[in-house]
């Protein structure tokens, strides 16, 4: 156990109750009264755990890439929403020590940020497992970076037609990225990582059909893993109305995961569509243990629930310290009622799959 530093709680400033105020908006009305109490109690010290196996960083919340479905780069790059280096530079000496994983994603794109490759040095001198989630935009000395770096890449890719591909993710140029996807096997080859990769297939409206041929393109570059994600909106209507469809499209990847031999993992569910059969990996709407295990450290320092981005936020890492954000009444608050009929609203019909990141690990 860390040493003992004063917990959060409403007394401990203006700005941590505009935190708690923040957390309390979007919350239900029948259940905002038991946050409200659970997010300003006093924490006793038996309640504390130990800090997170797993660190999420977001070292930018700003893309290159317009996306419809994110739309985190709709007005260009902003290097000042880059997490700054001296907040990398706390993380990872506060926290790298205490943890065995670190991912670099979040609502942007990593490798942007200029002093990326110091921070691929970082991780690989603590000695932990790393892992990041990119659009391959960056350049081909970043690619065996993150290979010699033996890093697992998840590389976000969308469609395995071009003209759907560049709709989705502009102003990629599919070509383009071919070649990089391509170079990025290669070199994992060469270091015999290959089991590191991955594509990242975010289910949408207007890519359903794409999903067979994103697993024979995964054949074709020699990527061994395609992970199907879905959008998070708050309505999810469309995904009843296109249910046929998606199944069709499930059904026709799985021939062809069985015929090439790419592994294809599915959440447990897609909206109210219910999967089983090979591939399908609980979620975590049957059951969280992230706020245990994982934390995530915005650009700015707020420290935050989940790789699915809730909103809900522990406190801020340079105004609270990192003991108190994570054993906290605010961290707490959310432990005790993510598993329970009270769990905060995003977090129902959460599609993050369990175990697929874990199934990646190899031996140094």
């Amino acid at each position: 156990m860390h040493r003992s530093l004063p917990l959060i709680t409403a007394a401990s400033g203006a700005n941590l109750l505009e935190i708690v105020q923040r957390n309390g908006q979007v919350l239900p009305i029948d259940r905002r009264d038991e946050w409200m109490s659970e997010m300003t109690r006093v924490v006793r010290s038996s309640e504390q755990v130990p800090w997170p196996e797993r660190i999420i960083l977001e070292l930018a919340n700003t893309c290159n890439l317009d996306c419809p479905m994110c739309r985190v780069g709709e007005f260009g790059v902003s290097p000042e929403r880059f997490m700054s280096r001296d907040l990398f530079e706390q993380v990872a000496e506060e926290l790298f020590p205490h943890a065995r994983e670190v991912r670099l994603n979040g609502l942007g794109e990593a490798t942007l940020v200029p002093w990326f490759h110091d921070c691929l040095e970082r991780v690989s001198r603590a000695g932990m497992h790393g892992e990041i989630i990119t659009n391959l935009t960056c350049d081909d000395e970043t690619i065996s970076r993150l290979i010699a770096a033996r890093f697992v890449v998840l590389v976000s890719w969308d469609a395995a037609t071009p003209s759907v591909f560049e709709k989705l993710r502009r102003p990629a140029r599919f070509e383009s990225l071919l070649a990089k996807l391509r170079t990025l096997s290669q070199l994992a080859d060469s270091a015999k990582l290959r089991d590191h990769l991955h594509l990242l297939f975010t289910l949408q409206r207007g890519n359903i059909d794409e999903l067979p041929a994103m697993v024979r393109l995964a054949a074709d570059v020699g990527i061994p893993n395609v992970l199907v994600n879905v959008v998070k909106l708050q309505d999810e209507g469309w995904i009843a109305a296109v249910a046929p469809r998606i199944e069709s499209a499930i059904d026709y990847a799985r021939v062809e995961s069985d015929r090439t031999g790419v592994h294809l993992t599915l959440p447990d569910h897609i909206g109210p569509l219910r999967l089983h059969g090979s591939g399908v990996l609980p979620s975590s709407a049957v059951g969280c243990d992230r706020p245990l295990r994982e934390v995530v450290i915005r650009w700015n320092g707020e420290v935050t629930v989940c790789n699915m981005f809730n909103p809900y936020t522990y406190g801020h890492l340079l105004r609270h310290g990192f003991e108190r954000c994570w054993n906290g009444s605010l961290a707490q608050a959310f432990r005790k009622l993510v598993n329970t009929p009270k769990r905060h609203p995003y977090c129902e019909g959460c599609h993050y799959v369990h175990g697929v990141y874990e199934k990646t690990r190899t031996s140094p």
